[in-house]
């Protein structure tokens, strides 16, 4: 993901996007736990993703005010 692709995204699809990347991180989580995954630098990435969603929904907040 690019963020400057990210930034061009509506509220609504960064929040589906925000939503879907928890749900594969606790799958990964889940994954690990069970030893069923072996490449477990994919959760860091999922981690990183997440933050950088976050942080631009933050700066739509913050811009909007």
């Amino acid at each position: 993901m690019k963020n400057k692709d990210l930034r061009q995204k509506s509220r609504v699809e960064l929040e589906k996007m925000l939503k879907d990347l928890r749900a594969q991180l606790l799958e990964q989580r889940m994954a690990r736990v069970q030893s069923q995954i072996s490449k477990t630098h994919i959760a860091k990435k999922t981690k990183r993703d997440i933050a950088v969603v976050s942080t631009i929904l933050r700066e739509q907040d913050i811009s909007e005010k």
